[in-house]
């Protein structure tokens, strides 16, 4: 992880579409997961990729890899912003693309067990067995936090 990378995470806060209050790491992986559908009452307000969401839905299991890329880059596009938005510069290109990966992968594999909560036993299960969690924490460079042991 570069030092602008870390001192991004450092500044980073977000409110989600609960209220909840999120800080660094935690806030990257909010606004990730509020990127996919969107959030109007967070701050920042999320336009989100409700459309290439919804065409994930409608295909999976068998979405074409366009489909796929399509919500992952949209994913990406959203949280690049967001960051920007709360703690500028925001996160690096490079650091946005391992988000891009990550979202492509559990769309392909486990959006039936990630479409209610990406934080739910089940979603992080799939994503485990998939290889999305581990790819992504040596990706990232952030410090894993046991979820796949």
């Amino acid at each position: 992880m570069t030092d602008e990378n870390l001192a991004v995470y450092e500044d980073l806060v977000y409110k989600d579409c609960d209220g909840v209050t999120h800080t660094g790491d935690d806030a990257s992986s909010a606004i990730g997961s509020d990127c996919i559908f969107g959030c109007e009452v967070s701050e920042p307000p999320l336009v989100g990729c409700g459309n290439e969401a919804g065409a994930v839905l409608s295909c999976f299991p068998n979405c074409p890899p366009e489909t796929i890329q399509a919500a992952a880059d949209c994913v990406a596009e959203c949280m690049q912003t967001a960051t920007a938005e709360v703690a500028p510069p925001g996160l690096s290109d490079e650091c946005v693309a391992c988000t891009r990966d990550t979202v492509a992968c559990g769309a392909a594999f486990c959006t039936d067990k990630c479409v209610g909560d990406t934080n739910a036993p089940a979603c992080i299960e799939c994503r485990c067995e998939n290889g999305c969690i581990p790819t992504f924490d040596a990706c990232s460079g952030l410090p894993s936090d046991g979820d796949c042991l």
